[in-house]
């Protein structure tokens, strides 16, 4: 199974983290700052600057999205899969089995 492809999905994972966090901070303080009339021009730019890069941060979303999603599908075809049965706690009082891939983590139907 290729390495590098498990590392780049990593990384697209923890890169999409953080653009989401990014667009919902960014969403947050924009309709915080509009409450606030203490803000100088000069920070009112700053702010402005930084809500301005959220709308690119869709778009490339949009992208890195789609990449993972590609690259998890390869990750599946390759993978010589290795069976799992477990149990998983739904509930204090009840669990349900579940067989995965202990190598790409696919879950079997």
């Amino acid at each position: 199974m290729n390495k590098e492809l498990h590392i780049v999905k990593l990384l697209l994972e923890e890169e999409l983290k953080f653009l989401n966090k990014y667009i919902f901070y960014s969403n947050m303080l924009k309709k915080n700052s509009i409450v606030m009339n203490d803000i100088n021009e000069q920070d009112i730019n700053l702010l402005n600057e930084y809500y301005q890069h959220s709308l690119q941060a869709n778009s490339v979303i949009e992208i890195r999205q789609n990449l993972l999603t590609r690259i998890c599908n390869s990750i599946e075809d390759e993978c010589e899969h290795i069976w799992e049965t477990d149990l998983i706690d739904i509930d204090p009082d009840r669990s349900q089995t579940i067989i995965y891939c202990i190598k790409c983590k696919k879950n079997k139907i």
